[in-house]
């Protein structure tokens, strides 16, 4: 399932808690994998992941975007990414997608970033994963002009070779030229 499509049926399933009661609507029709951030029960998933899946499944809940991935022990709520996948498995589970904390490398290393970036990488491929998820950044680093002391350099993009995409690496290189570099002659 694609990020936007995951957010619409979310979003859709969000507006449906104003339908009234006694309508006729039912949601055993739906044929979709209905989603879930895992950011949303975080709290829970810490204490006890897997009685949280458990009850997120009985909800309706079969598709989600994982958060806490733990670079370090390289465990997703205290579960090697193996382990973790099969977990999903055995409860008929899926995700699609990880949500990685970057906030806290926004002052780091290239080296420490490209850590970072390649362990979050390795655990999605291991749950199946087709997408990595970035939150938003913090206002500070949306301002412009970049001050270039607390960002990542423009060696970031490259990490589109790394996943296997490096057409990806020309466009943002391209349009990181364009728009920083732009006006300078």
């Amino acid at each position: 399932m694609k990020r936007i499509a995951f957010i619409k049926q979310t979003s859709a399933m969000a507006a449906l808690s104003f339908i009234p009661l006694g309508s006729n609507f039912s949601l055993k029709e739906n044929t979709r994998p209905l989603g879930l951030q895992l950011f949303t029960v975080r709290d829970f998933m810490a204490k006890d992941p897997i009685d949280t899946l458990k009850k997120l499944k009985t909800m309706g809940y079969t598709d989600f975007e994982t958060y806490g991935y733990d670079v370090e022990k390289k465990s997703y709520y205290g579960y090697s990414p193996t382990d973790f996948k099969n977990i999903l498995t055995d409860l008929a589970l899926t995700t699609y997608t990880g949500h990685y904390g970057i906030h806290s490398l926004m002052n780091a290393t290239d080296y420490q970033l490209a850590h970072y970036v390649a362990s979050c990488i390795e655990g999605a491929k291991a749950l199946g994963d087709s997408y990595i998820t970035w939150p938003k950044l913090d206002e500070a680093y949306r301002k412009i002009p970049i001050n270039y002391g607390n960002q990542p350099s423009i060696q970031t993009a490259f990490v589109f070779n790394h996943i296997g995409n490096p057409q990806l690496t020309q466009k943002w290189s391209r349009q990181i030229v364009e728009k920083v570099f732009g006006d300078l002659s």
